[in-house]
């Protein structure tokens, strides 16, 4: 949250300030030239105005201002006015114009702790819908009204939240951007899925062991659950807990305690929940596949996102984020935009950047239909649509490699085989190694090379 704290007494401003920033990022200015400049350059969340500045009655201009760059911006500031003076036809000034609260500096400095700061902590849910659609480019009224429902019952740390949706649908994302919402980005975020560890050891991950508690266990190991203790535990494809596992979570995640393997006493946990899932839970709780007391403890406020296929209207959006962080100017052709749109996206917005990154890679710049099509075959989502896979080896090869040759076929092959597992692997040098079964030598020349290959000529599918 950005805060400007406008007022000439120095000492004043700087207690004020002081306290402030238990909140959020908070700027003074203590002249109204000062003043103007920083409310026509930043972008602030909440202002606090002196009324009279430099021994002026300056603050109406500067709420006047205020309310410019709103108008302008569509976006709320929330303005706070600020003088010795309890006239009441100043305070009714004051809000004739657009001030939302108005405090004498005596009270003010009585009432930071408590009514000022539940307002300021009020005012994120405030421009919530700006902030949701410019991060997930989406204009899916249903889904913006449901995030900030959700947002709003979620205040309260013990409320539990649960995602659901497709793969590719950004459930991950959407813990990140809860959390960062609820407690801030630079509170702690611990995120496990499920699936990335192997059963064997699952146990052990999530709730540590002590020294000699098994064969192998040389040292303590903090599990991720305590890892996560203060701040927010985000559980990926909860439906893929091991039955055996499911028992020993019941009170780590209803009770909010675990004990660590070997262990003997109990630790307290203090921890936002947030879990996600592809599947149908509820069904998995009819079938015995999910405890039904593990399913109530982890129930609380269901955020459901839906698949592209059924928000279209977002594609373009999403095409111009994903177009943004190429060098290079790209152009998408009019029958390239219907090929995208015709395409029903079975691995949703995780799919559509992987085949808009790919079909970037080795065009000149153009994006048409066929390059769209070609692009989804050789990625293999065409299987999701017609249960079969694309021929490795078609005749765009055999082309290439009569006009450029041998070397420059295996350059290209190797650029988009880079292209493709930088996006599955989020850049992480380790999994992509993994991924492509190379060591860590191999993997950064390739990364030289294209990183130099800014502009590509041949086109390989």
């Amino acid at each position: 949250m950005n805060i400007l704290f406008i007022e000439d007494n120095r000492l004043f401003a700087k207690d004020i300030c002081y306290q402030l920033k238990q909140v959020g990022k908070v700027d003074w200015a203590g002249t109204y030239k000062d003043a103007a400049s920083l409310i026509e350059k930043n972008i602030y969340d909440a202002i606090f105005v002196d009324l009279n500045l430099d021994g002026k009655d300056v603050g109406i201009d500067l709420i006047k201002k205020i309310n410019k760059v709103k108008s302008m911006s569509s976006r709320h500031i929330e303005t706070f006015v600020i003088t010795n003076n309890s006239d009441p036809k100043v305070i009714e000034a004051s809000m004739e114009i657009g001030a939302d609260h108005y405090f004498t500096k005596e009270k003010l400095g009585k009432t930071i702790d408590g009514e000022i700061k539940n307002i300021l902590k009020g005012l994120k849910f405030k421009n919530i819908k700006d902030l949701f659609e410019q991060e997930f480019c989406t204009q899916d009224v249903g889904l913006v009204n449901q995030v900030q429902y959700a947002l709003q019952l979620s205040v309260d740390r013990r409320v539990k939240i649960n995602f659901r949706g497709e793969a590719g649908t950004g459930k991950t994302k959407f813990s990140k951007f809860f959390h960062n919402i609820l407690d801030g980005s630079e509170a702690k975020y611990v995120s496990v899925s499920i699936v990335e560890l192997s059963e064997d050891v699952l146990e052990s991950e999530l709730f540590g062991h002590k020294k000699g508690s098994f064969t192998g266990a040389e040292k303590n190991k903090t599990g991720i659950l305590e890892s996560a203790d203060g701040g927010t535990l985000f559980l990926d494809e909860i439906a893929l807990i091991p039955p055996a596992l499911q028992r020993k979570l019941l009170k780590p995640l209803g009770e909010k305690r675990i004990r660590p393997t070997g262990g003997t006493g109990w630790i307290d946990l203090d921890i936002r929940l947030m879990t996600a899932t592809n599947e149908n839970l509820e069904y998995n709780v009819e079938t015995k596949k999910f405890r039904k007391d593990l399913y109530d403890r982890l129930n609380g406020i269901q955020v459901s996102i839906p698949p592209l296929r059924n928000r279209k209207d977002d594609i373009p959006l999403l095409l111009e984020r994903f177009k943004s962080s190429w060098k290079k100017e790209i152009y998408i052709t009019p029958d390239g935009m219907t090929a995208f749109y015709d395409y029903d996206w079975p691995g949703n917005v995780r799919e559509l950047q992987d085949v808009v990154e790919m079909a970037i890679v080795g065009s000149k710049g153009k994006i048409d239909a066929d390059r769209v099509r070609e692009t989804i075959r050789s990625l293999g989502s065409n299987k999701s649509n017609k249960g079969q896979s694309a021929c490795f080896w078609n005749s765009e090869h055999e082309e290439f490699i009569d006009k450029h040759g041998y070397k420059a076929f295996m350059e290209q092959m190797e650029l988009q085989i880079y292209a493709y597992s930088k996006i599955k692997n989020s850049e992480k040098v380790n999994q992509m190694c993994r991924h492509l079964q190379v060591h860590k030598p191999s993997l950064y020349r390739i990364k030289e090379l294209y990183q130099r290959n800014e502009e590509i000529t041949g086109v390989i599918q």
